[in-house]
């Protein structure tokens, strides 16, 4: 069923009733105001947010957006309803991943709404990253900074100073073992954060395919020295998206695989997952560290993937049944260690999504 959650306006309401949503089995859920839609986005976690514009001063459809995102644990698409889009200023729509008319809403709802079912790579929203990054604008010294969220259209970027206005500038992005990848950017909104940084919206400008790919390769993994350890990170999602091949090109260099920050995998990425695992070398077993519990209940053992990886450890997230606080805590996969207390209301804490007895060999 497909979970929505907007702000009660009668035009939308009655496009969102209409024939084709009732076919896609919607189910709507109405706020009657901004403080009413936050307060039920955890609740419902919603596959699609409408925010409707009402004329709010610059930057609160911003903030309004900022604060959705924080709350949802998906990758719900978030559109505005506007009565004139040329009129938003461009650092509050470039925040939403569509912008609707709200004057006639229906033709263009049918298209949002069937795109939240299965999301085109431009309608994705943006991925939390961590990549560091160069500026280079026209006339001036390069800005260091880093990409905290990505997309197939554009990127964020927290800079250590402001930019000058200009129409054109460069990205460079870079990893320390060598990766990097330069973009031509237009850069669209920029707002001044705290200790004299920057954060700038930019749009990818004349990106081809492969250059996006790169790019969210940059994303997905990196190489990080730990004493005499090399150890490759994992971040996201194991999706159709997700390519292992540049993470087979350096396995051989490194005895351990974090997938600490991997969010989630569908059945596409797991097929992905295990097609890697087949083609590690049997020997020595790749160690894994900080699978995540439920990722690991899904890596059931192979006898054509077994010994090339071992799971080293487990980030088993637990859930306090007094106050519903959440924490991780990385364990040995055979251990049973007696379940930690909540350091905020010192209650029992229950695993979530444990993991499958005896997963260790894949």
């Amino acid at each position: 069923m497909l979970r929505i959650l907007t702000l009660d306006e009668p035009r939308l309401i009655a496009a969102l009733r209409g024939g084709y949503f009732r076919r896609a089995h919607g189910q709507i859920t109405a706020a009657a105001g901004i403080d009413e839609l936050l307060e039920r986005v955890a609740a419902v976690q919603p596959h699609l947010v409408f925010v409707v514009d009402r004329g709010a001063p610059a930057g609160h459809r911003r903030d309004i957006a900022v604060e959705v995102r924080s709350r949802t644990t998906g990758r719900a698409p978030l559109v505005l309803l506007a009565a004139a889009e040329d009129a938003l200023p461009a650092e509050d729509s470039h925040q939403y991943d569509a912008v609707v008319s709200l004057e006639d809403p229906a033709p263009d709802l049918v298209a949002v709404v069937a795109s939240a079912t299965d999301v085109p790579p431009r309608r994705r929203p943006r991925l939390p990253v961590t990549i560091p990054a160069l500026l280079l604008a026209p006339g001036g010294p390069g800005i260091e900074g880093v990409a905290v969220d990505l997309s197939h259209a554009g990127a964020g970027l927290l800079l250590s100073r402001t930019m000058s206005a200009c129409d054109r500038a460069f990205v460079l992005f870079h990893r320390r073992d060598g990766r990097r990848v330069s973009l031509q950017v237009e850069p669209i909104w920029q707002r001044a954060s705290a200790a004299a940084s920057a954060r700038v919206g930019v749009r990818f400008y004349a990106a081809t395919p492969r250059d996006i790919r790169a790019v969210y390769d940059l994303a997905f993994w990196r190489i990080v020295t730990c004493g005499s350890d090399r150890v490759i990170y994992l971040q996201g999602e194991l999706n159709a998206g997700t390519s292992f091949s540049g993470v087979l090109e350096h396995v051989t260099s490194v005895r351990f695989l974090d997938l600490g920050a991997i969010a989630g995998a569908d059945t596409t990425g797991l097929r992905g997952w295990l097609d890697f695992v087949r083609r590690l070398p049997p020997r020595p077993p790749l160690l894994l560290r900080r699978v995540p519990g439920a990722l690991a209940t899904r890596l059931v053992p192979e006898p054509s993937t077994s010994f090339r990886c071992v799971i080293e450890s487990l980030l088993v997230r637990y859930e306090c049944l007094r106050c519903g606080a959440e924490v991780d805590a990385e364990q040995a996969p055979e251990a049973r260690p007696p379940a930690p207390t909540c350091r905020d209301c010192g209650g029992e804490l229950e695993a979530v999504g444990a993991p499958l007895e005896g997963a260790r060999r894949c």
